[in-house]
């Protein structure tokens, strides 16, 4: 992983979610670059929070779980305790902040193409939960900087999301969800790492979408699963079925997002990886 830009100033970098798989890629990545991590545990404290620079929050409990009463508000108050909690200690530094706090692209509507200045929101309860994270982190103080990156659905070769959507392909068929022609908003994990790096480096501020130039559909997501895993078939799984089995969380695979990261390119980001075609990323 790289980046265009390098800073040669010795940043502080604290890290909530260090321990998930984009915190902990991420950790690795700026150690590489002679950046100080301070992981930001669940009992992280005030002097660890002054001693930082810029302040990467990635904390926040699995939507893979069951939407039930319990796993909503977990899901929720993960989110907004540890981020209401950040921001107070932040606003208490005598010396500014960035904080580049997580959001996620579930926040859009389903029925139309969103760039980073989109305001048309979803009423689900994906969207709820980001908007309430996205009010917490906006409590910042205007001393300090602030970001919220709208992260899609990052797709790595060797873990994450990509092999727990494979699982059918290792078993001889990959799936489309429902009609198949669902947008999919996508990003590498190289290119969210270099992107996380890009802004606190560039000082963009504001929010971030943090997806690849080229959303692919459902259909298009099965045919690279099944060339990647050597899959034999395809196999189309009703939506009716999808609901039954997932429920209220079924949205997540059957409504789709199609969503740009325009702010990034605008600011001279170079991604990686455009394009999600049969042989991979591109």
């Amino acid at each position: 992983m790289g980046s265009n830009n390098r800073t040669k100033i010795k940043t502080t970098i604290g890290i909530t979610g260090s321990t998930g798989f984009i915190g902990s890629h991420l950790s690795e990545f700026l150690e590489r670059r002679s950046y100080k991590v301070v992981p930001l545990k669940r009992n992280f404290n005030q002097k660890q929070i002054n001693d930082c620079n810029v302040i990467i929050n990635l904390a926040g409990a699995s939507i893979n779980r069951r939407w039930n009463k319990r796993g909503k508000r977990l899901i929720l108050e993960s989110r907004i305790n540890t981020t209401r909690r950040l921001t107070k200690m932040i606003n208490k530094c005598n010396n500014p902040i960035h904080l580049i706090s997580t959001s996620a692209i579930g926040i859009y509507s389903k029925d139309k193409v969103h760039t980073d200045e989109s305001t048309d929101y979803d009423n689900g309860f994906l969207a709820e939960v980001c908007k309430q994270w996205e009010i917490e982190a906006k409590k910042l103080h205007n001393d300090n900087t602030l970001t919220i990156i709208r992260i899609a659905l990052v797709l790595d070769n060797h873990g994450g999301i990509l092999p727990k959507i494979a699982l059918s392909a290792k078993m001889g068929f990959a799936t489309i969800m429902g009609e198949g022609t669902q947008p999919v908003s996508w990003i590498s994990l190289e290119d969210l790492i270099n992107a996380i790096e890009f802004i606190f480096i560039n000082k963009i501020h504001g929010t971030v979408n943090l997806s690849s130039p080229n959303p692919v559909d459902n259909n298009k997501l099965a045919r690279f699963i099944k060339q990647k895993y050597n899959a034999p078939f395809i196999v189309r799984i009703p939506s009716f079925l999808i609901k039954s089995v997932l429920g209220e969380s079924s949205s997540i695979v059957l409504q789709g997002e199609n969503v740009i990261g325009q702010k990034l390119i605008e600011n001279g980001f170079a991604f990686t990886h455009r394009v999600l075609g049969p042989d991979g990323f591109k």
